[in-house]
């Protein structure tokens, strides 16, 4: 039994929850799901599903995520489970908030690669029938400007191949070769979240 399944057991008896079973009823999760918070695998989790567990546990998330010490309080010396949580609650807000805007983007990274490109090219062809879908991903701007993700390039954008913003489609680049971008990375400060798909040619259909 590893100690993340025995801090999980403690907390299922002293709610009277009497199987795994019934805690993944309760948390409306699925098997391989259940079998990954036995491990201490809460990454592999949905965010969605992360919130069901502590609820089903009857934690807030924060508590959650310190009992798999994904999270951390700031005063390791805290001695008390009562003292930890409300330091955790006070004092290491931005670290869970950092881990749950992490775990989003990895949800969304798929959209937000290809729909810069999407609505490039619905712009530049009216005709296309994605430009009618456009206003549907408006509020992922806003999203990631709330966080604090700023893209990197814009589609089809001419720039200088840096190794550190983009990823190419060759392997013989070269630094500073001149190169367009097809999908656009993502930065939040100095932190590349994703980098920038590029290449040497333009993408066909290009105007």
């Amino acid at each position: 039994m590893t100690p993340f399944e025995e801090s999980i057991r403690q907390r299922m008896q002293d709610l009277g929850i009497g199987s795994w079973s019934k805690l993944q009823q309760q948390a409306g999760m699925g098997r391989r799901s259940l079998d990954n918070v036995r491990q201490g695998h809460l990454q592999s989790l949905k965010l969605s599903q992360l919130h069901s567990l502590a609820a089903a546990l009857g934690w807030s998330l924060e508590q959650l995520l310190f009992r798999f010490h994904l999270i951390h309080p700031e005063d390791p010396s805290l001695a008390h489970e009562d003292q930890q949580f409300h330091g955790l609650t006070q004092k290491s807000s931005p670290a869970a908030h950092d881990y749950l805007q992490q775990q989003t983007f990895q949800q969304l990274q798929t959209l937000l690669t290809q729909y810069p490109t999407a609505r490039h090219m619905a712009d530049a062809n009216p005709q296309l029938p994605a430009r009618n879908l456009t206003a549907l991903f408006r509020s992922l701007d806003q999203l990631l400007h709330t966080w604090g993700i700023e893209a990197i390039g814009s589609p089809w954008e001419q720039v200088a191949f840096d190794p550190a913003l983009h990823h190419p489609d060759t392997t013989d680049l070269g630094l500073g070769e001149t190169v367009y971008i097809r999908f656009v990375g993502y930065r939040k400060g100095t932190t590349i979240l994703s980098p920038a798909k590029v290449s040497r040619t333009l993408p066909k259909g290009y105007p």
